[in-house]
């Protein structure tokens, strides 16, 4: 027997924005705004993204993005922004 909270079509994430000030906004098909924050266990590579985040209660919530997920030159972008400037990292490296 399943226990446990069944996922709805309102749990799905229909997007996600990164600020210009590195926070992250997540929307899910219920129209619900989230505000999170990026995880240093973030995982990018060149077939898959897994985005973890903490959101403002404190839960964990983590994001998979495979490259059809994205623009080919998205997927690739965020790959490299990951890379470049990890989570909890300043972008210039201090």
């Amino acid at each position: 027997m399943l226990v446990g909270a069944a996922l709805t079509p309102t749990a799905s994430v229909t997007r996600l924005r990164v600020g210009e000030n590195g926070g992250w906004t997540l929307w899910r098909a219920d129209q619900e705004e989230t505000g999170l924050t990026l995880l240093p266990s973030t995982v990018a590579t060149s077939w898959l993204i897994l985005l973890h985040f903490r959101d403002g209660a404190g839960r964990f919530r983590a994001v998979p993005l495979l490259p059809d997920s994205l623009p080919p030159d998205g997927f690739r972008r965020l790959t490299v922004r990951l890379r470049i400037a990890p989570p909890g990292e300043a972008a210039d490296g201090t």
